[in-house]
């Protein structure tokens, strides 16, 4: 049980008090077990350090703290004390109007999705890392299951070390030198908790992925996702010389580049809604 084990199963459970919280009638006394054990649990991850898991975790039972309170519900006295002083943290619920949601979903998202495409001429210029910093911080609103975090992202800005990480991808050729950044996007399975999980790393992970694509779109970047699959003994070398770990599976490369003021892109004819569509009687 890594940090980023334990991390992960501390976020599973404090979900639950999110996820029981946000629901349009919550039962008194929901989640009892999972309070009990935070009680047990959160202190002795933060003899390691306090961080934004267990700030998140006593976040959501001072919320649960003042929904009963709310209700007049009574309230172990162990579970306040636990809950003290999390108004300042982040975690638990909020609430959000009709009118918030809908203004800042006020964009022509499908002329934005139509219009972005896989890029393979690029300038050379560079790519700013604030650039890529702003782009991670929101991808990582992509949802990933019970909240939990396993999405990494290795960057290479200097010329070097982009071929270097190009050089264990398969399908750069012709292009891949003139990306100004290349990014490696994995995830940690220390995040999951059994083997009925074994496939939920490609999901959150692709998803990120597809976030951070259209997150350097928004900024006019362009990119190209190059994949990642291989064969055992290339996976075992590009892990030993990328330092990527064991316990992180490989999403995806992302080739991130400036655009020229006119560029060729692949048409890849798609099918209409009604051949993938199939509604259900």
């Amino acid at each position: 049980m890594s940090r980023n084990a334990i991390a992960a199963r501390i976020t599973k459970e404090y979900h639950r008090i999110e996820k029981g919280l946000a629901l349009p009638e919550p039962k008194p006394g929901f989640a009892q077990p999972v309070i009990d054990w935070l009680l047990a649990e959160v202190p002795a991850y933060e003899r390691g350090g306090r961080d934004y898991i267990s700030d998140g975790a006593r976040a959501a039972v001072g919320d649960w703290v003042g929904f009963h309170d709310r209700i007049g519900a009574a309230v172990r006295p162990e579970i306040r004390s636990f809950a003290q002083g999390s108004d300042n943290f982040e975690g638990g619920v909020k609430t959000l109007t009709r009118d918030e949601i809908l203004a800042a979903a006020m964009i022509d998202f499908d002329r934005f999705a139509k219009m972005r495409h896989s890029i393979r001429q690029f300038t050379g210029a560079p790519v700013p890392e604030a650039a890529i910093a702003r782009a991670v911080e929101t991808a990582l609103k992509t949802p990933r299951v019970c909240n939990r975090e396993s999405r990494r992202v290795r960057v290479a800005f200097d010329p070097a070390v982009r071929a270097k990480m190009l050089g264990y991808q398969n399908g750069n050729r012709g292009f891949g030198h003139l990306a100004g950044a290349v990014a490696m996007i994995t995830v940690d399975l220390a995040a999951f908790t059994d083997f009925g999980e074994r496939n939920q790393g490609w999901i959150d992970g692709g998803m990120f992925a597809m976030s951070l694509v259209n997150a350097l779109h928004a900024q006019g970047l362009g990119t190209c996702m190059l994949n990642s699959a291989t064969i055992g003994w290339r996976d075992a070398k590009m892990r030993a010389a990328l330092g990527v770990p064991d316990n992180e599976i490989v999403i995806t490369f992302l080739a991130v580049g400036q655009i020229p003021d006119r560029v060729a892109v692949a048409v890849s004819p798609a099918p209409r809604a009604g051949e993938v569509l199939t509604v259900m009687a």
